[in-house]
């Protein structure tokens, strides 16, 4: 056993217990209580966000390890079925448990906030558009859930995905549409969203029909 630093990502709670999806350095692990007899205490309960210190001992860390889904952590493997599956990396707690990291406080994980963008449009015919969000150093390393939107003339260019990023160490995220936009856009709605998709800070930004960066500052 030894200590983990992570972030919780997602979270399910199952009947009489909680179960965690924590991201350690870039690989997540489901959180394993350890006894099995289901008691919520043995856990704790913890926010998604929240930057926790782990005691413990990684397993299947080798051969078929891979980052789990949202939707394999809190739908398919759900309940008692999910520590059956070993083809999940899990961490087994020792006796210090969980615990918030120190300096970390509650509620800081949706202070994220978009203080400068950059875009810099694809040419329509082969190119994607490429979005860079500065959110600040301190969140390096922090994973974050963002999309950008992108219109012209009241028309969707593209579905505004919602994907995982992780924070860059000089506190950027960057993000590219799936594929060149069919012409250039004028707007662009930067969102930073939870999990869940839920907006947590947005930034609507008028672009012009240029291919060289465009930067903002909010």
């Amino acid at each position: 056993y030894h200590y983990f630093n992570g972030t919780i990502v997602d979270k399910d709670d199952c009947y009489q217990y909680y179960n965690y999806l924590v991201d350690v350095d870039g690989t997540t692990f489901y959180l394993y209580g350890g006894d099995g007899e289901g008691h919520k205490g043995l856990v704790g309960n913890f926010n998604v966000g929240d930057r926790v210190t782990i005691y413990g001992n990684a397993i299947n860390k080798e051969g078929n390890m891979h980052r789990m889904r949202s939707s394999e952590f809190n739908g398919k493997y759900w309940n008692i079925n999910f520590n059956l599956t070993k083809n999940f990396p899990e961490i087994h707690l020792g006796g210090e448990k969980v615990r918030l990291a120190n300096g970390f406080v509650r509620g800081q994980s949706s202070s994220v906030h978009i203080l400068k963008a950059t875009i810099t449009n694809g040419n329509p015919k082969y190119d994607q558009t490429k979005c860079k969000v500065y959110v600040g150093k301190q969140h390096a390393g922090e994973r974050v859930y963002i999309g950008v939107l992108y219109a012209c003339k009241d028309e969707y260019l593209n579905n505004g995905n919602i994907v995982p990023k992780k924070v860059s160490s000089t506190g950027e995220i960057s993000v590219k549409t799936a594929k060149p936009l069919k012409k250039y856009p004028e707007k662009a709605l930067i969102a930073i969203c939870d999990s869940n998709e839920n907006i947590l800070e947005a930034e609507i930004v008028n672009l012009s029909k240029k291919s060289k960066p465009q930067s903002f500052h909010f």
